[in-house]
């Protein structure tokens, strides 16, 4: 696939392309820089907690508050053999990052928290978020990976900035074709990302065109190997999709594990077979995409151990080695979301040139 320039304007920023760190980076965590080393086996894309709000209206699942019933199911993952979880909840939509570093500090398991943005329909019609400027969609994320996230910005941009970190960015990929407001919020998530040397976590949906996504985020300088795009096992039901990103050198995760009404665990072991008879065990990241729907300490059907318990002995019987899926859940997430320890994160703003 050619990587043919986007109709986005492609800026330089001073050296500041992200750039993996050979085995000495860092990754940021709510509770602090942690060397690569340390981060563990890993889920990827997880809802650990969710303030009640717009999402909610829509689903009922998409409002998971208590944060002693998170922690049940947090502790569990411990208690399983889990090191660290990625929550997928960005800015402005219910994310807990207060909460969220409540629980990592209680539980010894490291979690990952995003900034960024999700679909639209989770955010109430005249949101703050979609107001903003470029440079400012681009500054915030910025300082919310370099200095601190909002506590609560689910109505105004205001109030308590915690000094709790996000260690990624969250996007979301909906429609066919990026509307003016989307491309205003994948250029600044994309600028940031290279800044803070941080991966884009790129949601898709079933209309979703990820190969052209792709395009336009490497026409903007973002390196392939920084950027996850999620739920392809569900939302894209052509595979030779998710090939091509892996030939690009991008991340696919696949989420669908116990999702049963999307299909079954023996499709999902096809699915992950058949990438890797085709030699992409270094670009799959696997994970649940928990909601209180799936979560056992919310009275739901799965478990975040499900994984760990249920999945991983099945890919086993599968004929999936011990080493691949070490790689998968424990080398594939260090090396994605691991920055340069030297890296200038505090670079906020920075790198536009002469364009302002």
């Amino acid at each position: 696939m050619s990587r043919i320039q986007s109709g986005m304007n492609v800026r330089e920023h001073d050296g500041l392309t992200a750039a993996h760190s050979g085995g000495s980076g860092v990754i940021t965590t709510v509770c602090g820089e942690i060397r690569g080393e340390q981060l563990g086996l890993c889920q990827m894309h997880e809802h650990i907690l969710l303030r009640r709000g717009v999402p909610a209206s829509l689903n009922p699942a998409l409002c998971a508050e208590e944060p002693e019933k998170s922690r049940e199911e947090v502790r569990a993952f411990a208690e399983a053999g889990g090191n660290a979880v990625v929550d997928a909840q960005p800015i402005g939509c219910g994310r807990m990052p207060s909460e969220l570093a409540r629980i990592a500090v209680q539980t010894g398991v490291h979690i990952v928290a995003s900034t960024g943005f999700h679909l639209r329909r989770f955010y109430a019609e005249e949101h703050w978020l979609f107001t903003l400027s470029e440079r400012e969609l681009e500054e915030l994320f910025c300082r919310e990976l370099c200095e601190g996230m909002y506590e609560n910005a689910d109505v105004r941009l205001d109030g308590i900035v915690t000094d709790r970190r996000a260690g990624l960015i969250k996007t979301a990929c909906e429609g066919d074709s990026l509307s003016e407001t989307q491309r205003r919020l994948f250029t600044a998530a994309a600028f940031a990302a290279r800044i803070c040397q941080v991966p884009l976590m790129i949601h898709t949906e079933p209309l979703s065109h990820p190969l052209a996504l792709f395009n336009d985020l490497t026409g903007l300088g973002v390196p392939p190997e920084r950027m996850i795009f999620c739920h392809l096992d569900r939302a894209i039901p052509e595979e030779s999709v998710a090939y091509q990103l892996c030939r690009e050198g991008a991340y696919v995760e696949y989420d669908t594990i116990g999702r049963f009404k999307y299909h079954s665990d023996e499709k999902e072991i096809r699915l992950i077979g058949n990438l890797l008879e085709r030699g992409f065990e270094k670009q799959l990241l696997l994970s649940l995409d928990t909601t209180r729907q799936r979560m056992l300490a919310y009275g739901g059907e799965i478990g975040l151990t499900y994984l760990l318990h249920r999945f991983l002995p099945a890919l086993r019987r599968a004929g999936v080695s011990e080493d691949v899926l070490r790689g998968i859940l424990a080398e594939n997430p260090r090396r994605v979301l691991e920055r340069s320890a030297s890296g200038k994160t505090e670079a906020i703003g920075q790198g536009r040139g002469e364009e302002e």
